[in-house]
């Protein structure tokens, strides 16, 4: 009986379906809006109050940093490169979370009432996730840095700048790519259902790519229930999937330039990384460091870019869906006429994640960021700087 209660469980917003997730960025001043128990979003002004203040933080940090451009050591560069980097990232984040208020209560509009409610084993898991991720990198740098130059404020502002925050945008990116991909399916799914025969509707509907940690709570349900009956006619699939290619838009609208310095802190990220993974083999504490930095960031890429392979699969199986629509014998001809139409539309639009307006995100990004790294350290590791120099 448990089971079949909770799969009665409303559909939520991106609140309900990643309540711990969406509690800390919103405490982080990240996200500005808030669900109401009337259904609404609104603008909560308060939050304002810790963007500010890390904002201020990071600012001071950041002029009172040690390290400058105009130093000799290759590797103090490095350094630089790599905390200006993530300094940009976090900085615009901030500003996209106030001037962009109005669109993202918009966009988690768009998506309330269509995702599966987060289970309470799940968010006590998360809470105990992230908390022990930020006190792992505390631990690290603590053991890490050099306590002789350094003050507390520098070791917790670092630990925020370069893993904590950054971290946490990648996984926010990542769910609402992750809620995007679950409208697709679940529409996909309901249009396979009633494409197919009635002889056939015990079977199991169009099968799903994997999509990594967050499949598992994609609710194997046509759509959402309070849109059950909205597949009932050609009009309202149309409709239905231009909602669904409305989210891609309004997401690369907000976020896209996001992704791009994300792309590029990650490269930025590979390249330190590898440089100090080859110059400090006989320095355990930094090599292991260097090591643990590396996957974690690769970890958090390769999640982020899995849901951008995510949302392409999606829209291949609502193409799929389509077609099976259009080629069943019932369907009037008229109806064949707007399907085709809407399935051109779909195939001259294919969903994405944008990087800025540079290029499209996806695992062949990983690889290539990769490549360029392996290939950087290669050169730098053969005309590495000697001693004095």
């Amino acid at each position: 009986m448990g089971g079949v209660e909770s799969e009665k469980k409303p559909l939520v917003g991106v609140e309900g379906a990643w309540p711990v997730l969406l509690r800390l960025m919103g405490g982080l001043g990240f996200v500005l809006p808030r669900r109401r128990s009337s259904g609404h979003y609104e603008i909560a002004y308060v939050r304002l109050i810790p963007m500010v203040g890390i904002t201020a933080a990071i600012s001071w940090h950041f002029l009172r940093f040690e390290k400058k451009f105009t130093n000799v050591a290759y590797d103090v560069f490095m350094d630089i490169v790599l905390y200006t980097a993530n300094v940009a990232n976090i900085f615009y984040a901030f500003a996209v979370a106030l001037y962009r208020r109005q669109d993202t209560c918009r966009f988690f509009g768009s998506l309330d009432g269509t995702l599966k409610p987060a289970r309470t084993w799940v968010s006590c898991a998360a809470f105990l996730f992230f908390s022990l991720f930020v006190a792992f990198f505390l631990g690290l740098n603590y053991i890490m840095l050099d306590w002789a130059d350094v003050s507390l404020f520098h070791w917790i502002c670092l630990t925020l700048i370069i893993s904590s925050l950054p971290s946490f945008l990648d996984l926010y990116l990542a769910t609402l790519i992750s809620a995007v991909v679950q409208m697709y399916r679940r529409l996909a799914d309901g249009l396979s259902r009633r494409a197919r025969p009635r002889t056939q509707l015990g079977h199991p509907s169009i099968g799903h790519p994997g999509s990594g940690f967050f499949s598992a709570s994609i609710p194997h349900r046509p759509i959402g229930s309070h849109r059950c009956s909205s597949l009932s006619n050609v009009g309202a699939i149309v409709v239905q999937c231009e909602e669904v290619s409305e989210l891609v838009h309004m997401f690369n609208q907000i976020f896209s330039v996001s992704v791009l310095l994300t792309s590029g802190a990650f490269l930025g990220k590979m390249m330190n990384g590898s440089y100090y993974l080859a110059f400090t083999v006989d320095q355990p504490k930094v090599f292991y460091g260097s090591i643990i930095y590396l996957v974690t960031e690769v970890s958090r890429f390769y999640l982020l870019c899995r849901q951008a392979d995510s949302l392409k699969e999606a829209h291949s199986m609502l193409e799929d869906a389509l077609l099976a629509l259009h080629q069943c014998r019932d369907t009037p001809p008229e109806d064949r006429d707007s399907l085709l139409s809407q399935l051109v539309h779909l195939k001259s639009r294919p969903a994405h994640i944008a990087i800025g307006s540079v290029g499209v995100l996806g695992s062949d990004v990983l690889v290539t960021c990769v490549n360029v790294a392996l290939t950087y350290t290669a050169i730098v590791f053969q005309y590495r700087p000697t001693e004095g120099e």
